[in-house]
This record gives C-alpha cells, sequence and structure tokens, in this order.
C-alpha cells in the first residue's frame, strides 16, 4: 500500500526544488520519486516507493488517475515569465538538443511537436499554459500556492496541521541564475496575449506597481510590458 499522502507539483524550473530544500531543513522526509523518468510503464512502482511527501513536476499528466485521486495536491506557482526565461535561457525547446521539458511536451500534448517545431519561445510559452491547463483540469481542487510567498506561510499551507519554525533556506537555492530578458509585448502577438492573460489569472501581473515581500525570486511587475 502506498504512503503517499501529499503531491507538491509545478512546472519544471518552477522553484519545486526550493520547496523540497526548504522542507527537508524543516526535518520533512521529502521524496522526488516521480523523476524524469516517469512513465506509463513505471509509475505503479513508483507509486509503491512513494513517500508521504512527494514533490515532481512530472506527476501532472497523471493527477486525474484513479489512484491518487484521494491524495491533496499542491501547485507551486512561480512567475511564468520568469519561468519562460529559464526555459530561453537554458535552451529547452531549441533545436540543439532534447529536453526533458521537451521531450514530455512531444509526448503529453497532440500536435505539439508538428505545430511549435523550430519556434521555441513559442513553444515554451504554450508549454507553460498547457501545464496549467492540465493541472487544473485534472485536479480541479489542488491547492495553488506560489513559490515567492515568505517561508512560514509556505510551510504554514504544506504542513497544516503542524507548527513548524521556517528555517534559513537560502532564496538562490533552484535559482535559474539568468537575465530577465524577454517580456511579453516582444512574443508574437497570440502568445503574449496568452501569458498576459496567465500572470492576470495568477496574480503576478497588476496595472499598477506594487512592492510585495517574499524571498528574492520574486520580481515585481513591473517588467511585465
Amino acid at each position: 500500500m502506498s504512503k503517499l499522502k501529499l503531491i507538491i507539483t509545478g512546472w519544471p524550473r518552477g522553484g519545486l526544488g526550493y520547496i523540497a530544500e526548504l522542507l527537508r531543513r524543516s526535518g520533512v522526509d521529502v521524496g522526488q520519486t516521480f523523476d524524469e523518468s516517469t512513465s506509463s510503464r513505471n509509475i505503479e512502482d513508483k507509486l509503491q516507493a512513494a513517500k508521504e511527501i512527494e514533490v515532481s513536476p512530472f506527476l501532472v499528466p497523471w493527477l486525474g488517475w484513479k489512484k491518487l485521486k484521494d491524495i491533496r495536491v499542491i501547485f507551486i506557482t512561480r512567475d511564468p515569465m520568469r519561468i519562460l526565461n529559464s526555459f530561453h535561457f537554458h535552451g529547452l525547446f531549441h533545436e540543439e538538443k532534447m529536453s526533458v521539458v521537451k521531450q514530455r511536451a512531444y509526448r503529453v500534448f497532440s500536435n505539439f511537436e508538428d505545430t511549435y517545431k523550430g519556434k521555441p519561445v513559442q513553444a515554451a510559452t504554450a508549454f507553460i499554459a498547457n501545464w496549467y491547463v492540465m493541472a487544473v483540469t485534472l485536479c480541479p481542487n489542488l491547492i495553488e500556492l506560489p513559490v515567492e510567498e515568505d517561508p512560514s506561510h509556505l510551510l504554514s499551507v504544506i504542513l497544516p496541521e503542524q507548527v513548524v519554525a521556517a528555517p534559513f533556506c537560502p532564496p538562490t537555492v533552484n535559482s535559474s541564475n539568468c537575465r530577465q530578458v524577454l517580456v511579453p509585448s516582444q512574443l508574437p502577438e497570440k502568445d503574449g496575449q496568452n501569458m498576459l492573460s496567465l500572470l492576470i489569472k495568477l496574480r503576478y501581473h497588476t496595472r499598477f506597481w506594487l512592492p510585495c515581500g517574499g524571498h528574492a525570486h520574486y520580481t515585481n511587475a513591473d517588467w511585465h510590458c
């Protein structure tokens, strides 16, 4: 029988490494069993090997699986433009290599390769939007939790029945370490509009400059233009 009680998922390059490290420093036994090798062939074995709390972006396509229907799910959000810039900086949708993220997009989304091959920015934008839509469609009751929140708030949502003092966790853990060079207005018109809609929906964009707290991953909306 599986021990799994909580799935923490989100986007690749979406701050899940930071969440996993924050939990470990808090004394929580966290698993990352569902790695990039997760597939329909081994999902059963991985489920049996899972810990009570598992962190993985690669579980999104299985959130509608009947064996996960009673599992609590938290989707970690991160500023989508941060993720887009990270994908672009690391060349995850460029043609020079087959990245894990691009490979997963080709497998999960129909006609994705035919539509976006050779269009790395458009492909990255589509992946970010489609990955989120897939998650909330397969698991309508999931909890959305911004990685930019204060560590104490993150822990209070992830572990609501426990009182855990937030440890020091460097905000550079799992950082993209890349310049933010792309803004929505630089994207093809349709992609830019779709990205802006996602930013607004997830509350990463407002019409007015609004300084907020959190750790160093947070970026104000002044460059979402």
